[in-house]
């Protein structure tokens, strides 16, 4: 494996106002618990508590990538040094003087380069189901952590 692969790049985070430098191997903005394959990559991630779920895996090489990697697909990453883990309502990513590029990603498809701005609009959004499917709402939004399984 190419050196190259486990490179890092500064990026600058303003967390709800608090501002950040972390040398980025990759990060994941989500509302969910399950993105890319990592079913419990957001293990804290619940669909309308009204906060973004980050997930930055920071200065890692090739001898840490992988037990990180495995410990996200586990879900006991949180606590790890070269995580940071944190639930934000408005994220601005910002490149850094050191910064050569950096794309983002949205679902595997190209989604620009930064800055990226991101904010919750709790609420901004409302689904109408009809009602045969309460059954199937009810256990995704169980399997989100949106409402207390019985």
């Amino acid at each position: 494996v190419s050196e190259n692969w486990f490179r890092t790049t500064p990026l600058l985070f303003e967390m709800d106002g608090e501002r950040e430098v972390f040398d980025v191997f990759f990060f994941i903005l989500a509302n969910s618990k399950s993105v890319g394959g990592f079913p419990k990559i957001c293990v804290d991630a619940k669909i309308n508590d009204g906060y973004m779920d980050l997930c930055v895996v920071k200065n890692v090489d090739a001898l840490t990538a992988l037990p990180v990697l495995t410990q996200i697909q586990a879900g006991t990453h949180i606590h790890n040094k070269l995580v940071e883990y944190r639930q934000v309502r408005d994220l601005r990513i910002f490149p850094t003087e050191e910064t050569t590029e950096f794309h983002l990603d949205c679902d595997g498809e190209y989604a620009g380069e930064l800055p990226l701005h991101a904010e919750v609009l709790q609420g901004g959004v409302q689904l109408l189901l009809p009602a045969e499917n309460t059954k199937t709402k009810k256990i995704v939004m169980e399997d989100q952590g949106a409402i207390p399984q019985s």
